[in-house]
């Protein structure tokens, strides 16, 4: 995912994904945004003034994951889809 963000130098803002299982009859979406990332907890000063320096550090953050799977149960065949993160 960061080679999306790292090559286009941060101008792409959202990468869309599509998965296809073809054996599964599954279609996995997602949903990917840079955030900065901060650190957790207790830092020293040269690390929080290194990180104030740069801004934070952009990383890939995933929003949105929507799964689409077909149902054969029903006829005509139909589709469920399901929101995850």
């Amino acid at each position: 995912m960061r080679w999306w963000f790292q090559t286009s130098n941060h101008d792409v803002k959202i990468v869309l994904l599509a998965k296809f299982d073809r054996r599964q009859y599954r279609i996995l979406l997602e949903k990917w945004e840079e955030e900065i990332s901060r650190p957790q907890g207790a830092i020293t000063r040269r690390r929080a003034a290194a990180i104030s320096q740069q801004n934070g550090i952009l990383e890939p953050v995933k929003w949105q994951s929507i799964t689409i799977i077909r149902d054969e149960t029903t006829n005509p065949v139909s589709y469920i889809a399901t929101r995850g993160h």
